[in-house]
């Protein structure tokens, strides 16, 4: 065997059988082990549910003694006070008692006694005296309790509760002791068939057992094996019989009740069990020695072919192994597979990455794209639109264009979703405390998310500021709040948190789009339907939608996902089917005071112009004949140029006051274009145009900073507003007829 087939310089491999033996020989030692361990375990187990159970049983017959106690007290105070007692020592002969028992004291009898002994009144039948009782001078004068005594009535020992009738007399309880045990056992033996044991507080003298209660009540406890306790709680009864015992006081008496499980029953289910656990473990050993003599015939030699299949079908050059402690068969096989890891594992996961982004890229330049073809149109319709609106005397011809107009509005916040995602949007940045943003939207949502949602907002005032268009950031709240709404159609609960938190390299390394660093966090959780794996890979591309048709645009979470990174941060998700999903929406910190919230008024009419030359250039027909009407129509004079080379013509022929013209042409750019003409009218003002945001054509250098810009669709107050901020229009009243783009 050669160093390179049998493994690492310096390191042996042993053959397979030494192996399989040597897991043989640990899994024998291993299951002997676990017996042992399991018998143990199965026995202090068992032992401690019998102690706990008779604890328990304890505590509650201590509970139930002295609520028994106390009932009878007080029937008996009641009895004693009442003054229609007093003349029954006049005539015993009206007189007449009834015994109902209380708790576990089920039997027993009530009597009135007087001073000498005689029995005036009782719910006993036959004759009988209390003279000389040790306990009736007590009786006489105050409440008393006493026990264990022997009842001469009955001849059975008894718990004499009494109290004074006008210390003439005496109303006696007496509680049959020998009922006490049984009556305890029945209620409260359980799987454990626990017995019962009440002694005086000194636990020295029986008041109470369940077993033979005839012969132990009154018995004293000294010289008996329970006297002698081997523990605390394993000890032997009265008759030396082992049990696992609970105590307990009864409270007011301090008599001591002991609730004990016989050692052997209470071991015995453990000891089935543990019977079992060893049959199971000696079957398991059969079968895995069995495994493992298949296991060497045949799976060593498939492993041998494997390897040299391996090494054709390669054809690499030779790597560096990787140290491995196995048998030979799989040191060879290990050395084959690093060589088709060292060439293919990365590889994988960079295209797949690759692949990943190229996509979006794709995704992003197409809907960039798009989203700048159909801003004109939108401008064209909502501007004709308008038009034909402001010279309709038909109120219902002037509803209907409104329908179009409303339509046109909600086609531009479509197209402005898309360029979100392309990053092609323009915004306007400033420093957003996420609390804000929560606390100005979360009425609205409650109102308009329906009923069956239930919101919880839980912000934290530690989120720190961060740069972000603060609309857009309101527009992800409102976009992840209604895809959980959608998931919830039968209802649920909708949270809602801000908060911080410190990204580090690694949380950074495993989550694509974040760096180390402080973020601000928002977490829109929901109790829905969830998203299963597969779905949950494509969620943020746009137009991916699980709905049905008309249902939705696909556009909603790749928006959010477009405003985040825009923003410099990232979005997750995280779901289980039938469970519910969370998304955290990442913001990076900054160094900033929050802004001043944005003046809400509505800007004042633009001006006319005063006869101002207007040199129009815009490559799409339709689009360059709006421009020009609505500049006409409001005071200017426009020169229209279907494309740059007319534009240069035109300029050459007259002058202008300033150019206005689309920034990206298929012959020329808009920069090019003013740059060539200002060689012949130099120091004219110009006004770009686009579909595109300005933002991106700023990141890309096709205007520079601060020159001005106008994003389509625009409507007619927004272009007359910026021809006024350009400095040509006279100050005169406009006629505007539309109201900006939102």
């Amino acid at each position: 065997m050669t160093t390179e087939e049998a493994g690492p310089p310096g390191r042996r491999s042993w053959p397979l059988r030494t192996y399989v033996l040597g897991l043989v020989v640990v899994f024998v030692v291993a299951a002997a082990a676990s017996v042992v361990y399991q018998r143990s375990a199965a026995r202090s187990d068992a032992r401690r549910s019998a102690i706990a159970d008779a604890q328990f049983a304890a505590r509650v017959a201590a509970r139930d003694v002295a609520a028994a106690v106390d009932v009878v007290r007080s029937h008996i105070a009641v009895l004693a006070g009442n003054p229609g007692l007093v003349n029954v020592l006049d005539k015993p002969a009206d007189c007449v008692l009834s015994f109902a028992g209380s708790g576990p004291f089920a039997t027993g009898h009530l009597d009135v006694v007087v001073a000498d002994g005689t029995v005036a009144c009782s719910s006993l039948e036959g004759q009988g005296a209390y003279a000389g009782a040790p306990w009736l001078p007590g009786a006489l004068s105050a409440p008393a309790l006493s026990a264990p005594v022997l009842d001469p009535r009955t001849g059975k020992q008894v718990v004499v509760v009494s109290a004074p009738i006008a210390g003439r007399a005496a109303a006696v309880a007496m509680l049959d002791l020998e009922a006490v045990g049984p009556a305890l056992a029945a209620g409260l033996g359980g799987r454990h068939r626990l017995s019962f044991l009440v002694t005086t507080a000194g636990a020295d003298t029986v008041l109470a057992r369940s077993i033979d209660p005839g012969r132990w009540v009154g018995a004293p406890v000294t010289d008996t094996r329970f006297a002698t306790p081997a523990g605390d709680r394993d000890r032997l009864d009265l008759d030396g019989t082992p049990r696992l015992y609970g105590e307990s006081t009864v409270e007011g008496l301090e008599w001591k009740v002991f609730a004990g499980a016989s050692r052997s029953h209470a071991l015995a289910d453990a000891e089935r069990l543990s019977n079992r656990q060893m049959l199971l473990t000696l079957l398991g050993v059969g079968v895995f020695l069995a495994v493992a003599l298949v296991f060497y015939r045949r799976i060593a030699r498939p492993i041998g072919q494997l390897s040299a299949g391996v090494r054709a079908a390669t054809g690499v050059p030779k790597a560096a192994p990787i140290e491995v402690i196995g048998p030979a068969e799989v040191t060879r096989l290990v050395q084959d597979f690093n060589r088709l890891l060292q060439a293919d594992a990365e590889r994988s996961s960079l295209q797949e990455r690759l692949h990943q982004a190229q996509r979006l890229e794709s995704v992003g330049q197409l809907a960039g794209g798009v989203a700048h073809d159909f801003n004109n149109l939108l401008a064209i319709i909502l501007n004709y639109a308008a038009f034909a609106a402001s010279r309709s005397d038909d109120e219902q011809a002037k509803a209907d264009i409104e329908q179009v107009i409303e339509a046109g509005h909600r086609a531009a916040d479509l197209t402005k979703q898309l360029l979100i995602f392309a990053r092609r949007e323009a915004v306007q940045r400033r420093p957003v405390v996420l609390v804000d943003v929560v606390d100005s939207i979360a009425t609205m949502l409650s109102r308009s998310l329906g009923e069956h949602i239930n919101i919880v907002v839980r912000s934290r005032g530690d989120a720190p500021v961060f740069l972000a268009d603060p609309g857009q950031v309101e527009q992800v709240l409102v976009n992840l709040a209604v895809n959980a709404r959608d998931a919830m159609p039968s209802g649920g609960t909708l949270m809602i948190e801000t908060g911080a938190v410190e990204v580090d390299e690694q949380y950074a390394a495993s989550h694509p789009g974040l760096s180390p660093g402080r973020y601000a966090i928002l977490t829109v959780s929901d109790t829905g339907e969830g998203i299963a794996p597969d779905v949950a890979a494509h969620v943020f591309e746009p137009f991916f939608t699980t709905k049905r048709p008309g249902q939705g645009t696909g556009l909603g979470l790749s928006t959010v996902y477009g405003i985040a990174t825009e923003a410099g941060g990232t979005v997750t998700v995280y779901s289980e089917p039938g469970i519910g999903t969370t998304f955290r929406v990442y913001f990076p910190a900054v160094d900033q005071p929050a802004a001043e919230p944005a003046n809400d008024a509505k800007p004042a009419a633009a001006a006319r112009g005063n006869g101002e030359t207007v040199l129009v250039v815009e490559d799409h027909p339709a689009m360059l004949k709006l421009i020009c009407r609505i500049l006409d129509a409001n005071g200017y004079c426009t020169r229209a140029a279907a494309g740059p080379e007319a534009a240069l013509r035109l300029a050459a022929e007259d002058d202008f006051d300033l150019l206005l013209t689309d920034l990206l042409m298929p012959d020329m750019s808009g920069p090019e274009l003013a740059e060539r003409i200002d060689a012949v009218r130099p120091g004219r003002p110009v006004l770009f145009m686009s579909g595109y945001g300005e933002e991106l054509l700023g990141s890309q250098r096709m205007i520079p900073d601060g020159v001005p810009f106008l994003q389509k669709p625009f409507t007619e107050q927004t272009l007359l507003a910026k021809m006024e901020a350009m400095g040509v229009a006279r100050s005169t009243p406009s006629n505007g007829n539309i109201e900006p783009l939102g």
